[in-house]
């Protein structure tokens, strides 16, 4: 499938997850913009997802353009600063020095993988920094508490497996997203719900 024909196929798994999802070409790349308001504090932030006309073989760029500046918790430095961190998941800065989110790993990205899976790590990316200002954890720490504290939640209260592969980059499955009741900050990842109505979108047949 050539580049073009992959996009129409993004467009349309896009359009069905992230409806508010905006798409515009750069010359023979191409862009997915979407504004996202956390639960974690109600704060307003936009993604832009940059695909090359390489994609789907490269991986696509995932930055946050606004706001540009990305404090840390006290408001004494910036993740910004940061440039390439494992402890905050970021990679070297983006345009106008904003923030570029390490959404996978290069060795676990593949021509399956889709824009809107690239959307999902960044939704829990936002998420995840807006408790990292309220409780000063890294974004790798609170991740990783995610994934220990799931494990004693019962299925009917979360679900996070799908959410964790997703983040992992592992072989992803049909996922349940029923986010409620869960605990502390960590309760106010249950907007992503509506997300389980599409749950079995997140890669494409390898052929493609």
């Amino acid at each position: 499938m050539g580049f073009k024909n992959r996009i129409l196929v993004e467009k349309a798994v896009m359009s069905k997850i992230f409806p508010g999802a905006r798409f515009s070409w750069e010359g023979n790349s191409c862009k997915f913009e979407l504004w996202y308001t956390t639960t974690a504090s109600g704060n307003q932030y936009l993604l832009s997802l940059k695909l090359s006309e390489y994609f789907p073989d490269s991986m696509p760029e995932l930055y946050v353009i606004s706001p540009v500046t990305l404090w840390k918790h006290g408001y004494s430095s910036s993740i910004n600063s940061l440039g390439v961190s494992h402890d905050y998941h970021t990679n070297s800065n983006g345009p106008g020095g904003c923030v570029q989110i390490c959404h996978f790993k290069s060795e676990y990205w593949d021509a399956s993988k889709t824009s809107v899976a690239v959307f999902v790590r960044g939704l829990i990316w936002l998420e995840s920094y807006d408790i990292h200002l309220k409780t000063g954890m890294s974004i790798n720490e609170i991740i990783s508490n995610l994934k220990r504290r799931q494990e004693s939640w019962t299925e009917k209260e979360i679900d996070y497996n799908g959410l964790l592969r997703i983040w992992q980059g592992e072989e992803i499955q049909p996922i349940n997203l029923n986010l409620t009741n869960t605990r502390n900050h960590f309760d106010q990842f249950q907007s992503m719900r509506p997300l389980g109505e599409y749950q079995e979108i997140w890669t494409l047949p390898r052929k493609i």
